[in-house]
Formats: C-alpha cells, sequence, structure tokens
C-alpha cells in the first residue's frame, strides 16, 4: 500500500481524499477479515470442546487424575485448565485491537518520509 501511495503522493487535494477514503475501506474490510477469522477460531474450539448436532466431543485436553484414597485430583486443575482456555480465547478476541490501524500506518510512514527528504 505504501508503494501504491507513492503514485498519488505529490498529487492535489482531491486525490489525496480519494487515496484516504480508499485506504479507509480496505483497512473496514482487513478488520473485518480478522474479526470473522478470530470468531471462526473460538466457534471451532467451542465445538470442539462442546460438540455439536453434527461433531462429536473431541479430546483436546489432558487431565491427570491421581486416586487418593478419600478424593481426586486433576492435574491440571480444571479451574486452571478453564482459565486457561479463557485467557487464549481473551486473547484472540484483543488481537484485533492490537493491529495497528491501515490508515494511520501509512500516514505515520509517510510523515517519517517527509521528515526524511525535509532534513535531508
Amino acid at each position: 500500500m505504501l508503494r501504491a501511495f507513492e503514485v498519488f503522493r505529490y498529487d492535489g487535494d482531491d486525490v489525496q481524499a480519494e487515496w484516504m477514503r480508499f485506504v479507509e475501506k480496505v483497512d473496514k474490510m482487513l478488520e473485518e477479515a480478522l474479526r470473522t477469522t478470530v470468531k471462526r477460531s473460538l466457534q471451532e474450539l467451542s465445538r470442539a470442546i462442546n460438540g455439536d448436532a453434527r461433531t462429536d466431543v473431541q479430546p483436546l485436553f489432558r487431565l491427570n487424575a491421581v486416586l487418593d484414597t478419600n478424593r481426586v485430583e486433576f492435574k491440571p486443575t480444571i479451574a486452571n485448565l478453564k482459565e486457561t482456555v479463557e485467557s487464549v480465547s481473551q486473547e484472540a478476541i484483543t488481537t484485533v485491537a492490537a493491529v495497528p490501524r491501515l490508515s494511520e500506518a501509512l500516514r505515520a510512514s509517510a510523515e517519517g518520509d517527509a521528515r526524511v527528504e525535509a532534513s535531508g
């Protein structure tokens, strides 16, 4: 995208405005694709853990059961396993927010190039 921007870099304001509209449109499309990917990944994980009408529950995790005389102890504990799954799920969701906006990245790159050109 930055190379394509170079073609329009010194054109008039109307061309710059149109370029930014295009970049923002592509940015929204990329964000939606990333959100959809995260959503589908979480749905697949849920389906594998819980099963559904078409899919049986799949063994995804290994728990060791220690049989004591009065109790059964799981390693890792069910709470730790639940916490790990929730943490991974939350990290997948926050990935969308961590990805820099395309328009901001291009603008920052262009401004950095302009500063280099002005100082050189």
